[in-house]
């Protein structure tokens, strides 16, 4: 049977310029996209909008579009953009909070720019869609969602 995972390209305007959300991993240098499972009878958009609030504490982030759906072994995994509308600190920390295996770690977030150096910054699947990504906001990451 196929797990349904989500992840989320979580994008905030920073000086004009787009940023993705990301955090320290606790697994190895480098740092991770929110991610995580659907649960049963849940759409994948309002999984992902709960994983974004169980893990950053965010409440605002909104679904800019479904980018790509993927197949990994046995998962399903469901990758959006979204867009963070607010200002926010350069970094903050969040305890998890929800019913999964993350309930209760602090995750350290920050905002990193959009650039080359995500192929190798980004770990557990959050590098599968940097080219798409970079793309989408040019090469200068001067577009606006």
């Amino acid at each position: 049977m196929q797990i349904q995972k989500v992840f989320g390209y979580i994008i905030c305007q920073h000086e004009g310029r787009p940023q993705l959300l990301a955090f320290t991993s606790s697994d190895g240098p480098g740092f991770e996209i929110i991610r995580g499972h659907v649960e049963l009878g849940e759409s994948v958009d309002t999984a992902i909008l709960r994983e974004i609030e169980e893990e950053s504490g965010l409440i605002d982030v909104r679904i800019t579009k479904q980018m790509k759906v993927a197949y990994w072994e046995n998962e399903e995994q469901t990758f959006f953009l979204c867009e963070a509308p607010g200002q926010y600190p350069a970094t903050f920390s969040h305890v998890v909070t929800g019913a999964g295996g993350d309930e209760g770690v602090t995750f350290d977030f920050r905002w990193l720019e959009l650039s080359e150096v995500l192929h190798t910054e980004l770990l557990f699947g959050g590098d599968r869609l940097v080219t798409e990504l970079l793309a989408h906001f040019g090469q200068k990451g001067a577009t606006h969602l």
